[in-house]
């Protein structure tokens, strides 16, 4: 609050010291005008504050798959752009990109219809995001495609947790009406550094997803999964 001053003048025979100057108060207008400011200040930042987190949730929902809510292909684009920049800073830093795609996730919808099916995609994402650690990324790129950034690790440890993620995967169910509809998908992956480039790494863990998925004949195989939970 601003305090203004004037010199006060008094006459000599009063035998009173004052000081030289004394405080003049502002007036009752003066101190509305104040309080006034005061709150439209308050209301001008409370709206930027709102204005932020309408921007925020946003930028989130652009980015999250309006499903499973995990990230989508552009959330998972940016997050590995974001990984291997840090790679590029920090020797120690890189990780393993892995690429999950489905296995008879057609036959799904067409035995038990799009319901079940979306139902499906839920169980396999809540599976993927209780098979890796929270620092880790788990990402539907669309469809019946996943991806999993184990961050910080090297391509020997990425290996051994892809190969019990696999294990933990294919032991769990997608409860539909009753029915355990049996997960199931083909793995592949690639370790990624701050050398490689996102369109190299994701193409290598593609190619060794889809040798997998080859050589495993998960093509063939994907169609007993209605038949299993038909039993």
């Amino acid at each position: 609050m601003h305090t203004s001053f004037k010199q006060q003048t008094l006459p000599p025979s009063t035998g009173i010291e004052w000081p030289e100057f004394l405080p003049v108060l502002p007036d009752g207008e003066a101190l509305r005008d104040l309080a006034e400011t005061q709150v439209a200040l308050l209301q001008a930042e409370q709206a930027l504050r709102a204005q932020e987190e309408r921007i925020r949730i946003l930028e989130m929902m652009v980015m999250t798959d309006e499903l499973t809510g995990l990230a989508n292909r552009r959330g998972f684009a940016v997050a590995l752009d974001r990984e291997l920049s840090l790679a590029r800073r920090d020797t120690d830093g890189g990780g393993v990109l892995v690429m999950i795609d489905l296995d008879g996730f057609k036959g799904i919808n067409d035995c038990y219809g799009h319901a079940a099916g979306d139902a499906y995609l839920c169980a396999v994402a809540e599976t993927l995001q209780e098979g890796v650690r929270r620092s880790d990324i788990v990402a539907r790129l669309g469809g019946d495609e996943f991806a999993i950034l184990l961050t910080r690790m090297d391509e020997a440890a990425g290996a051994r947790r892809v190969a019990r993620l696999e294990k933990f995967f294919s032991a769990q169910s997608a409860m539909w009406e009753g029915r355990a509809l049996p997960l199931r998908a083909s793995f592949g992956f690639a370790a990624y550094n701050g050398l490689g480039s996102a369109d190299g790494v994701l193409h290598t863990a593609d190619v060794r997803l889809y040798a997998r998925k080859t050589q495993s004949g998960a093509k063939a195989g994907a169609r007993s999964i209605a038949a299993v939970a038909a039993r």
